[in-house]
């Protein structure tokens, strides 16, 4: 899905286009009555070359845009597992810290570290790595709850669980780390495509006002003026550009509105 950033852009470059190709026609009749010598056909191919950077640069953000959202989507199975590998691994941890509190309290303390069980994921992979080592050395007493039943703790298997659990959650957590480099990498690309779409579209705009003014149509230069403030949009936000393209100064027949003369070939 196309972010609001990107759209904005999308949608002041359609703007522009549009209103272009609406009132070029009427725009170069302008240029003709009042620039001299071979700016009207110098300004005509700055305006194509210029449209065909800004609908290129356009497409190309886009799909730069596209690209990053992609991959941002593909995070979710990444970090599901993660997630499941750390309650997985702190349940394992809270279990134990229960079945170590038949013994004495230097056992707990012991094996524990005189230490919570943390909750960021990758001090709590480190933490089991420690507790897995501990208890591997610790030798236990063996305790009795009732008369006649005795409970004793498998030490080897329980290390050998968690030690299990600890090296699922670090490739997940591996996984991730991947995925925001990734993440990072696609972001770059498309932060560059944006980049250089907002200098297309200021350079096109910009002419475009230019060119308005010079015609005499202040009304459609201020249409299409870039912000100075939201870079790639126009002064304004518009709503549908392909909607009212036509409408305003350019839809006069025969006069260039605010120039105080009549167009080539009307009648005077």
């Amino acid at each position: 899905m196309t972010t609001k950033m990107i759209r904005d852009r999308q949608n002041s470059a359609a703007l522009v286009l549009a209103v272009e190709a609406a009132q070029g026609e009427l725009l170069q009749r302008g240029l003709e009555v009042n620039t001299p010598g071979e700016a009207p056909a110098t300004a005509q191919g700055l305006r194509s070359a210029l449209r065909a950077s800004l609908e290129e640069a356009t497409a190309a953000m886009l799909r730069a845009d596209e690209a990053h959202e992609r991959e941002l989507s593909d995070d979710l199975g990444v970090r599901n597992a993660r997630d499941a590998a750390v309650e997985g691994l702190r349940a394992q941890l809270i279990d134990l810290r229960l079945a170590l509190q038949r013994y004495p309290a230097e056992v707990l303390d012991g094996v524990f570290q005189r230490q919570a069980t943390p909750q960021e994921p990758r001090a709590l992979e480190r933490y089991a790595g420690v507790v897995a080592d501990a208890l591997e050395g610790t030798v236990l007493p063996e305790t009795t709850t009732t008369p006649g039943i005795t409970l004793t703790l498998d030490v080897a298997a329980t290390a050998t669980a968690i030690r299990a659990s600890r090296e699922r959650l670090s490739a997940a957590l591996d996984d991730i780390a991947q995925e925001v480099r990734e993440a990072q990498a696609t972001k770059e690309t498309r932060d560059q495509a944006m980049a250089r779409y907002d200098r297309v579209f200021r350079l096109y705009a910009s002419l475009l006002v230019t060119l308005f003014e010079l015609a005499g149509a202040p009304g459609l230069a201020n249409r299409v003026r870039p912000s100075a403030g939201r870079p790639g949009r126009t002064q304004d936000p518009q709503p549908d550009p392909e909607g009212d393209a036509t409408a305003g100064e350019g839809a006069i027949p025969g006069e260039i509105p605010g120039m105080g003369g009549v167009a080539p070939g009307s009648a005077e």
